[in-house]
């Protein structure tokens, strides 16, 4: 179990939750401070306007925790892809697992957090 240092919640008007983000020390890229372990949101975030939001919320904790750089792992064939390309990360390795479960992931990261584009 990851230990997340950074939990973040958005809530709508009827306190309804419709997002979450986790992250904190990097537990698996040694070159990479920080990760970003998961980043969720109801199906009606179709701009992106929560993820968004999350993200530069999580990237403020990240700089505020004198965390300089950060990176994020996700199954390769997931629509959240398409968000993190968005945000210009470099590729940083491929990961196949089929030991317990067929699944390859994509990792992606950010040397310097400060040059994120965040919204």
């Amino acid at each position: 179990m990851r230990k997340c240092e950074i939990n973040l919640l958005a809530f709508d008007n009827n306190n309804k939750k419709i997002g979450s983000i986790y992250g904190g020390i990097s537990i698996d890229q040694d070159n990479y401070d920080g990760e970003i372990y998961s980043l969720n949101c109801t199906e009606y975030d179709k701009k992106d306007l929560i993820k968004t939001e999350l993200f530069s919320r999580i990237i403020e904790e990240f700089k505020n925790s004198d965390i300089k750089s950060v990176c994020v792992e996700f199954n390769k064939d997931a629509e959240i892809k398409a968000f993190y390309l968005k945000k210009e990360p470099e590729f940083i390795e491929e990961i196949t697992n089929y030991e317990y479960t067929k699944r390859i992931s994509e990792v992606y990261g950010w040397k310097d957090i400060a040059e994120i584009k965040t919204a």
